[in-house]
């Protein structure tokens, strides 16, 4: 933006790329601007970058902008979508407090629940009941 110029006609920028967001989020630009044709082209020009919600590339026209009710409404689901996630590991959905059989080392065949989920380390921490 600044190497344009265009700096002063975006007030608050936020890009979606966090997978977790996927199908809310994950690759929109929400921005807070002061659209013109130059910043409308610079936006497509950003790579994957398909559209806006309501312009198709190439329309002389400028996007309208969305509502801040819409835009309120479109946050507060990802959010609630993010939050209630369960943690994919390996393509099997975890979540604290579930329960789970050990499947290899000195504790094989045992079962524990999950307290504690570190999707970075992809690691995951159990407790096993111990009697004896």
């Amino acid at each position: 933006l600044e190497n344009r110029g265009l700096q002063d006609r975006v007030r608050q920028l936020k890009v979606v790329s966090d997978s977790n967001q996927k199908n809310i989020l994950k690759g929109y630009i929400l921005s807070h601007c002061d659209l013109n044709p130059e910043l409308t082209r610079f936006f497509y020009k950003i790579p994957e970058i398909t559209g806006f919600l309501n312009h198709q590339r190439g329309d002389d026209k400028l996007p309208n902008p969305v509502s801040e009710s819409l835009v309120k409404n479109f946050l507060a689901k990802a959010k609630e979508k993010k939050e209630n996630k369960p943690e994919s590991y390996q393509g099997v959905d975890l979540k604290v407090g579930d329960l789970v059989k050990i499947t290899e080392g000195t504790f094989i065949n045992r079962e524990g629940r999950i307290t504690h989920l570190d999707p970075k380390k992809q690691k995951v921490k159990i407790t096993i009941e111990s009697s004896g």
